[in-house]
C-alpha cells in the first residue's frame, strides 16, 4: 500500500504556500515601497509580511476547499490584482497610456550646426539694447 506520511504532505504544502507567497509578495512590496511618502523601506517590508499572510491565508482556504494546484493560480490572482488596485493612479495611468509620460525628451541635435559667431551675435545685440 502506498500511503504518503503526513509529514510529506506538510512538506509539499509548505513549499507551495513558500513559492506562491514569494512570487506574490514580490509586487506588493514594491507597491508598498511606491505609495509611501516617507519610510519607504519600512511601507515595502510590511506590505511584504502582510502579503504572505494573506497568502498564506488564500492557499489554507483552497486546502480546505480541496483545489490543489489551483491555490497558486488563484492566489497569483488575487494578490496580484490587488497589487495592481493598491498602484498610486499615476503609475496605473502612466502604464496604461503612455510608458514614457514624465521622462524628458531626447536631445535633438541640431540639423545645421550654427555658426559660432551666432550666439556671438545676439549676445552683442540684447547689450547694444538693440531692438527697442
Amino acid at each position: 500500500m502506498n500511503v504518503i506520511p503526513d509529514w510529506h504532505a506538510a512538506l509539499a504544502v509548505a513549499a507551495l504556500v513558500g513559492t506562491g507567497a514569494l512570487m506574490t509578495s514580490g509586487p506588493l512590496a514594491v507597491v508598498g515601497w511606491l505609495r509611501a511618502e516617507r519610510h519607504r523601506f519600512w511601507n515595502g517590508v510590511w506590505h511584504f509580511i502582510w502579503s504572505i499572510a494573506l497568502s498564506a491565508a488564500i492557499m489554507a482556504v483552497c486546502l480546505l476547499l480541496h483545489l490543489g494546484w489551483l491555490m497558486t493560480v488563484l492566489d497569483c490572482a488575487v494578490l496580484w490584482s490587488l497589487a495592481w488596485f493598491l498602484l498610486p493612479r499615476e503609475r496605473r495611468a502612466r502604464i496604461l497610456h503612455h510608458p514614457n509620460i514624465g521622462q524628458p525628451p531626447h536631445p535633438q541635435p541640431p540639423m545645421y550646426p550654427q555658426p559660432p559667431y551666432a550666439q556671438q551675435q545676439l549676445h552683442a545685440q540684447q547689450y547694444a539694447g538693440w531692438p527697442r
